[in-house]
């Protein structure tokens, strides 16, 4: 695998998550609360997790569309960068996750009282910015979780040597990553 290739498929990882909690809420969850769940005490515990799993599925309405609207703007973006500038870019992601949100989360609360006819009072802003507030801290949160992992995957991946090499870019040879053909041969100009 490349290491571009890595770091882009990283970006998939929170659709992974969402799936498998999804599963897990509305299917799993079930069967095992009636097989298990029997046991005094951990069919509690299940529902428990159930409800968490499926709080942690309907959040995909609230993140799943700034961080897709994100995902893609980032695959566009990073069609010809460097893999460091890329591994870079990553790193501060969250941040720029949590302004999307903080803007859309803005964005929809006004729309919705807009639409009910009401002009928002100025209780109804406040509102807007605390929801906003708490949105993206879970956002940075929640996006340096997977930044961690996917970083720890990517050293461990190049620690291992399991990655081939990758095809040089300009930008490569203009920051001085990787030594252009000219400078290897003692051609410098």
């Amino acid at each position: 695998m490349k290491p571009k290739t890595f770091l882009l498929s990283l970006l998939l990882l929170p659709y992974l998550i969402w799936v498998m909690a999804a599963i897990f809420s509305f299917f799993l969850i079930w069967i095992l609360i009636y097989t298990i769940g029997l046991i005094p005490g951990v069919g509690n515990i299940l529902v428990a997790l159930g409800g968490f799993a499926g709080v942690y599925v309907g959040g995909f309405i609230f993140a799943g569309i700034p961080y897709t609207l994100f995902v893609i703007a980032f695959f566009f973006w990073s069609r010809n960068k460097s893999v460091q500038k890329t591994y870079s870019v990553l790193f501060y992601s969250p941040i720029f996750l949590a302004l999307i949100s903080s803007v859309g989360i803005t964005i929809v609360g006004l729309a919705f009282r807009l639409m009910a006819g009401k002009i928002p009072p100025l209780e109804d802003w406040r509102n807007f910015g605390l929801i906003s507030l708490l949105g993206s801290a879970l956002c940075l949160v929640y996006g340096y979780i997977f930044v961690g992992i996917g970083m720890a995957g990517y050293k461990l991946f190049d620690h291992l040597k399991l990655f081939k090499k990758e095809i040089e870019t300009q930008e490569d040879i203009e920051i001085g990553t990787i030594p252009s053909n000219d400078k290897i041969e003692g051609n410098i100009n």
